[in-house]
């Protein structure tokens, strides 16, 4: 993905193997409107990690997995997307 959006700038992802704890963290480089959801590896929905405004800065969001499996992280910020 192609980081060259003027609100979302990076998104990092670590996961605790013993607990299925995931830290998501990213930068957001303007304000605004910011969602975060997981789907699974079918491209179904599986969680609203967030949904509401952000501040210039770094954030972090922890999402519990309730089976091992994989998963994509989208973000939106502002209309730019990041997956």
């Amino acid at each position: 993905v192609e980081q060259s959006f003027a609100s979302l700038t990076a998104l990092d992802c670590h996961t605790n193997l013993f607990t299925n704890e995931v830290k998501i963290n990213c930068y957001i480089a303007n304000p605004g409107y910011t969602t975060v959801h997981v789907f699974d590896i079918t491209g179904r929905m599986n969680t609203q990690v967030f949904s509401g405004n952000l501040n210039e800065g770094d954030h972090s969001f922890l999402w519990q997995a309730k089976r091992s499996g994989l998963y994509i992280i989208r973000m939106e910020n502002n209309g730019h997307v990041i997956n």
